[in-house]
């Protein structure tokens, strides 16, 4: 069975290994990978991906960098105005890095020796 192609617009190279993963365990394959400019590509990109939704379907993965965002508000303000059913903005909360030890860096195929640990303290 032929798997779906899709387009993958993503921050960095954790976010697409994230992304391919999500993707493959719902059946969908990676046509072209966008981004891996940062948050600011996507933010400016998010409008006319939108629109472009409407040839093959198109998956973005961003994360929220403040606790004082909320992911509905962030993908009204990207998307500014009707969001196309064939494009996915989901957004992680709060960065996708604080995925990469654990259980989730193992699920991603990360090995948790890779990254250091966050020494940040909230």
């Amino acid at each position: 069975m032929r798997k779906t192609m899709t387009i993958l617009a993503v921050e960095d190279e954790l976010s697409e290994a994230v992304s391919r993963k999500i993707l493959d365990h719902y059946g969908l394959e990676v046509h072209q990978v966008m981004g891996l400019r940062g948050k600011g590509y996507l933010e400016k990109s998010a409008h006319g991906l939108n629109h472009a939704a409407k040839g093959l379907p198109i998956f973005m993965l961003t994360d929220l960098d403040s606790p004082n965002q909320c992911p509905p508000g962030l993908i009204r303000s990207w998307i500014k105005g009707e969001k196309h059913q064939r494009f996915f903005l989901r957004v992680a909360v709060m960065e996708v890095e604080s995925m990469n030890h654990g259980r989730p860096g193992r699920f991603c195929g990360i090995s948790v020796h890779t990254h250091p640990p966050d020494t940040r303290k909230y």
